[in-house]
């Protein structure tokens, strides 16, 4: 028996529908493309819409003369990992990509206090222009210009594999696998339709295409504990290495603190810190008693963890806490609360909280039930990722037909990251990718793509696939998140990473020995995720093992 292949030809195909992928989207059918846009999880998702973060915050220089020093801090933060060149377009072309989306009808929200001390970006040392995106209004005003732009969406699609062709020749059906020394072009994906109501559902669906744009997410689903949904999965970046692509600065990996128990898997917002006691389950202070403000204060100031600051004993603490946490109370003396927070949290203090954390108050009750006053519980989870494929300002990877865009390409962000620029890069640069995707397929010949589509049977058959059983994979998809857990998150060190090497290459002999040959799609998807990841996660160890000494969100022990 064969499996069935439906086919699907267009210019531009779209993997994500996140933040940068719907900006990539849009764009290329600004320049013209026919676009098709699929994503794992519904039409805006990803980690740009995952609903334990409180908003989408996105941050650029004040005006034109702050944009020699933005770059410079950027580059200062980032340890001089980012690329320089990258680092000046994000920050040029910040304010051109926020200007386009409020002339597109988003409304943005400009804080009322901007010279509070929250609205300093993480990691920053000064104010920034500040601009929230409000979801809804993204989702609504986005969703009907991709509708007016004629771009064909499909949600519950997972990407598994590229299409590659030596030659780039679009009048002959690429095969679904091909050796990466042979990969000079990427043209289209192949996915697996995971909509159980589709006439599709079940099976593969091939996406012929000019070019392709990745924006899928960072490497959050190669953790066990992570703050991203269940469509970040981690491996496109895996996909993008073996057809020729690059990783780079996988090793920063932005490790957050958030809730557990009560409201778990939501975001703790780290403006938070100054305002709180912090101490294990037995109620025993888990700080230098003579620091414990000062550390507290310096946590305050950034999101994510960094070996670089005093801040770093709150997050050594969480890692000696592992599963069991930390208890975080708000200490009445340290802050107090507006009246609106008042009313929503009952809490009966009377001085102003600052407007930031305000918001966030207000949102966590509302979205977890817990209130200003409730004792939380918080561990380290793994949430975004500061290095990805490599790319360049346009978002090409290096492989003819292939680009990347938002949190799973590299080279825009280092060591550490300032707060609002993971915003930022998915507008500037999935703009970029979204126009440079559409020019180089309609450069390739539309003639020779129509003539390829019209002459396209409904469905193409291909013998076997090697494909695992839902068991094995599952197992084996666990064992790669605990064991990147317990060896990849805060602390490192050479025993850790050599631990997780042996781990995963157990993991992966472990695939490729169950691995059986099958006609069932779904077998074969599998097989494809898992072995997509394992690679992902590999590389990020191997980057860690290379870099043996502490760096930003790097903390080698040793």
């Amino acid at each position: 028996m064969e499996a069935s292949v439906h086919q699907i030809t267009c210019d531009v195909v779209v993997v994500g529908s996140g933040l940068s992928g719907t900006t990539a989207a849009l764009s290329a059918a600004e320049d013209g493309a026919d676009v098709v846009l699929v994503s794992l999880g519904p039409l805006f998702s990803g980690s740009s819409f995952y609903p334990g973060t409180w908003g989408l915050g996105c941050v650029g220089p004040e005006n034109t003369d702050d944009e020699d020093e933005f770059i410079s801090t950027i580059l200062e933060v980032g340890q001089n990992v980012p690329d320089p060149k990258l680092v000046s377009t994000l920050v040029h072309e910040t304010p051109l990509a926020l200007a386009a989306l409020e002339q597109k009808g988003v409304k943005l929200t400009c804080p009322k206090h901007a010279d509070e001390q929250e609205f300093i970006p993480c990691f920053d040392h000064k104010h920034r222009m500040w601009r929230g995106i409000q979801r809804k209004p993204y989702e609504q005003t986005i969703s009907r210009l991709l509708h007016q732009s004629n771009v064909t969406i499909h949600s519950g699609l997972e990407a598994i594999e590229l299409l590659v062709h030596p030659h780039c020749d679009l009048d002959s059906t690429p095969g679904l696998t091909s050796a990466p020394e042979k990969a000079t072009t990427v043209c289209g994906v192949v996915c697996f339709d995971h909509n159980e109501d589709s006439p599709t559902a079940g099976q593969l669906i091939q996406i012929n295409a000019g070019s392709v744009v990745l924006a899928t997410g960072g490497s959050g689903g190669l953790f066990a504990r992570r703050l991203t949904g269940y469509d970040v999965i981690g491996s496109a970046q895996g996909m993008a290495t073996s057809v020729g692509a690059s990783l780079t600065n996988i090793e920063f990996i932005q490790i957050m603190p958030g809730l557990i128990g009560a409201g778990e898997g939501t975001v703790f917002n780290e403006k938070i810190f100054r305002h709180v006691t912090l101490t294990n389950l037995q109620n025993n202070p888990v700080l230098p008693a003579q620091d414990t403000h000062k550390i507290l204060e310096a946590r305050s100031e950034h999101g994510p963890f960094t070996c670089e600051r005093i801040s770093r004993e709150v997050d050594f603490a969480l890692a000696r806490a592992g599963d069991k946490g930390l208890l975080v109370r708000y200490a009445p003396k340290a802050a107090a609360t507006t009246n609106s927070c008042a009313k929503s949290a009952d809490i009966n203090t009377t001085n102003e909280l600052p407007e930031f954390v305000d918001v966030y108050f207000t949102w966590l009750y509302e979205h977890a039930g817990i209130t200003i006053n409730d004792t939380m519980r918080i561990a380290a989870y793994a949430h975004a990722a500061n290095g990805g494929i490599a790319i360049d300002s346009d978002g090409f990877c290096g492989v003819d037909g292939l680009y990347a865009c938002g949190e799973c390409s590299g080279g825009v962000h280092g060591a550490d990251r300032i707060g609002g620029l993971a915003s930022a890069s998915a507008l500037v640069f999935g703009r970029r990718a979204g126009y440079a995707a559409a020019k180089h397929a309609l450069h390739i010949g539309e003639n020779r793509l129509r003539s390829h589509k019209e002459n396209l049977s409904a469905t193409t058959t291909y013998n076997t696939f090697e494909g695992i059983d839902a068991q094995t994979a599952a197992l084996l998809t666990s064992h790669m998140q605990k064991t990147m857990s317990k060896n990849c998150l805060i602390l490192r060190s050479s025993q850790s990473l050599d631990q997780a090497a042996r781990e995963l290459s157990l993991c992966l002999d472990t695939l490729n020995a169950n691995a059986t040959p099958t006609n069932e799609a779904v077998a074969y998807a599998r097989a494809m995720r898992l072995r997509h990841q394992i690679n992902h996660a590999q590389a990020i160890v191997a980057a860690a093992t290379r870099r043996t000494h502490s760096l930003g969100a790097h903390c080698y022990t040793e």
